[in-house]
């Protein structure tokens, strides 16, 4: 029995050892089963989310497929209409077609006719332009064998200081268009608008507007040098009043030469184009200073006067003035900004350098024609003959020679071109001068009015002409009343405030038209050589 309850002791103890084992295998059951329940619950509520979420999927699609037959709709609409659309422009573009090519036919039709029209007006252009040129000739051909003073006006462009009626938008010193009443027509016609009259209409030779340069205006005056360099004595007068731009013309500047510098640099161009003449030519720089005569080329210009005296062929000259020869276009630019630096100017209302005495430059040549033909026969070589200019006052009987010896192959004679820049007239009143100042312009506007008489009388034919009235018309005498080529530029302002001045310039330049003195003669030519052109 002990064995047996010992037996039995150890099969309780084994067998509560199996049932701890099974207590604690069934508590890692029940701990798998709640772990396991757990994740059910957590799978349950997850896949109600799927769920949830693919019914909310599949309600989005249904309503994306929906949308999308509605868009596959509205595309197929749309192709329909852009089709039927494009169809339409298709067609519109297609007659827009027909309707260029149309109209590039009608263009072609039109350029040709624009073309045969443009040509036609080139040529009626090129045949007026002709015309006119041939007119001028014909009128400059009566011009010369009348004698008349040729006549050309140069208009000056505005200055701010000239403004009466200041422009409200710009600067109040700007010149508005109610300033400005003086217009050039075309290039022989100028015009003068006025509030209480009609405008007024002047016509000259040739007219300048403010465009027209320096060089354009000497081009049209060269022709004068060569006629000078022919044998004919010439004269060059810019007139108008003070600031009118009278220097500006005749003088000019370094950087823009005026008429003197162009001239002299011409002449010695055409001297060396005349390779079988001998030409000499000497300057003399002199002013016309309240009434006195003096030389700018003098040590002490003011210390002498000089007088005028008639020579032998009845011509005026100033033999007391200084005559330097020059060769070449530099002496004289020398002897220029030496005679300016002393020539009478004063500052005024009207002009801050205004010029208180006319100035003349004096340019004398002397030719030498070479003629080199043999003699044609024994009974001319035996014969003494004159040259052809021998019925010049100033040749001697010495001028009859033999032409078997050198000498007698050349012949000389003199010219002399005049360039004068006279002062400017000016109304005291609005140039404010005082003083010396004040004779100076009554002694410039007595001798301009001396020149006024002078073309007046000239022209009217009266038996006594008062060149003597001033010097300044008394030393112009040869080339105003004798057989010079003369040419007067009138230098006019284009506003409203020198409106008077202007038209007296511009009446005296019609005047100077009117005058009639007989052709130019020349002083010399060689008996075989073609004459140059002459002046227009």
């Amino acid at each position: 029995q002990q064995e047996e309850i010992t037996e039995l002791r150890r099969q309780n103890a084994l067998l509560h050892l199996r049932l701890a084992q099974a207590l604690q295998s069934a508590q890692s059951s029940r701990e798998e089963v709640s772990s396991i329940s757990s994740l059910q619950h957590k799978q349950a509520v997850n896949t109600q989310r799927n769920n949830q979420h693919l019914a909310e999927t599949q309600s989005e699609l249904q309503h994306v497929r929906e949308e999308l037959e509605v868009l596959s709709n509205d595309v197929v609409s749309m192709f329909h209409n852009l089709q039927h659309s494009c169809t339409e422009q298709l067609q519109d573009v297609q007659r827009k077609v027909e309707l260029v090519e149309t109209t590039n036919k009608t263009n072609d039709a039109l350029l040709l006719q624009i073309n045969e029209l443009q040509a036609a007006l080139e040529q009626s252009q090129s045949s007026h332009l002709r015309e006119k040129s041939r007119r001028r000739e014909l009128h400059n051909n009566l011009v010369e064998i009348r004698g008349n003073i040729r006549v050309h006006c140069r208009l000056r462009p505005c200055f701010s200081s000239e403004a009466v009626f200041p422009d409200s938008i710009s600067s109040s010193s700007d010149v508005s268009e109610k300033d400005v009443v003086v217009y050039c027509n075309d290039d022989e016609l100028i015009s003068v608008d006025s509030d209480l009259k009609p405008s007024k209409k002047f016509e000259f030779e040739r007219v300048y507007d403010q465009s027209t340069n320096q060089r354009e205006i000497f081009d049209e005056l060269q022709p004068i040098l060569t006629s000078f360099l022919d044998g004919y004595n010439a004269c060059i007068v810019a007139y108008g009043q003070t600031g009118s731009g009278k220097t500006q013309t005749m003088l000019g500047n370094p950087q823009d030469p005026g008429i003197v510098s162009n001239a002299m640099n011409e002449l010695f161009r055409l001297i060396e184009e005349k390779p079988c003449d001998s030409v000499s030519l000497e300057v003399s720089v002199a002013e016309v200073y309240n009434n006195d005569i003096y030389d700018l080329l003098a040590e002490d210009p003011k210390r002498s006067k000089h007088d005028i005296v008639t020579t032998r062929g009845s011509g005026r000259e100033v033999p007391t003035l200084t005559q330097i020869n020059v060769s070449c276009a530099e002496d004289v630019e020398t002897l220029m900004r030496i005679g300016l630096n002393r020539r009478a100017q004063i500052s005024t209302n009207v002009h801050e350098h205004s010029s208180r005495s006319h100035l003349i430059v004096t340019v004398s040549a002397t030719v030498c024609q070479q003629d080199t033909r043999p003699p044609s026969s024994d009974s001319e070589q035996r014969t003494p003959r004159k040259r052809p200019f021998a019925s010049s006052p100033n040749l001697t009987s010495d001028d009859i020679i033999n032409p078997t010896s050198p000498v007698a192959m050349a012949a000389t004679y003199k010219t002399k071109l005049q360039l004068v820049d006279l002062a400017g007239s000016e109304c005291v009143g609005m140039s404010g001068v005082t003083g010396p100042a004040l004779r100076e312009s009554s002694f410039i506007n007595r001798s301009l009015s001396s020149l006024a008489d002078v073309l007046a009388s000239i022209s009217e034919r009266r038996s006594h002409i008062p060149y003597r009235n001033s010097k300044l018309t008394h030393l112009l005498q040869d080339s105003i009343g004798g057989d010079a080529k003369m040419l007067i530029i009138l230098c006019v302002s284009p506003t409203r405030r020198f409106i008077t001045e202007t038209m007296q310039t511009l009446q005296f330049g019609s005047r100077a038209r009117q005058v009639q003195r007989g052709p130019p003669r020349k002083r010399g030519s060689s008996p075989h050589t073609t004459p140059r052109g002459e002046s227009p």
